[in-house]
């Protein structure tokens, strides 16, 4: 994808985390920039231990094989966003698990609804003591979104 990414691996270990040690992934959507870093090049898959969760209705989009042609982007890109997803839900088939786009994780993780850049992207809600945390994924894809929240 780029110079600067493919490194995710490294960067945990630096942290003394090991792909063995994640026992769960929780996926936005299935762009290739949120999940080509769980494809290495060697055919393998990362992160042995891990489920992998994503919405149903972005997985049941993706099983569907969509042509894409809705989408004003290059043939080259449309092909690329279809193999690699492919790869991936081919690769990881054995590990995915589906959930609902609300769905409650565990006592202070949960999902949220957020389709449009894809028709199952998911947020995620991260509640600590006194601390909340939302992963948008690609729900805020300008800065006017920050500015202008409606």
């Amino acid at each position: 994808m780029s110079k600067t990414t493919g490194r995710l691996v490294d960067n945990l270990k630096l942290k003394n985390i090991h792909p063995n040690d994640i026992d769960c992934i929780v996926l936005t959507h299935l762009h290739p920039d949120h999940i080509a870093g769980l494809l290495p090049s060697n055919g393998n898959t990362l992160f042995p231990n891990a489920r992998i969760l994503l919405s149903d209705i972005e997985y049941s989009y993706w099983q569907k094989k969509p042509n894409l042609l809705e989408l004003n982007i290059p043939p080259e890109v449309r092909k690329m966003l279809q193999s690699t997803t492919s790869e991936f839900l081919q690769r990881y088939a054995d590990r995915i698990e589906t959930v609902s786009m609300d769905e409650q994780l565990m006592a202070d993780i949960s999902l949220f609804a957020a389709p449009g850049h894809t028709p199952g992207h998911v947020g995620v809600e991260v509640q600590t003591d006194d601390t909340l945390f939302l992963i948008a994924g690609d729900a805020f894809l300008h800065p006017a979104h920050f500015t202008h929240p409606e």
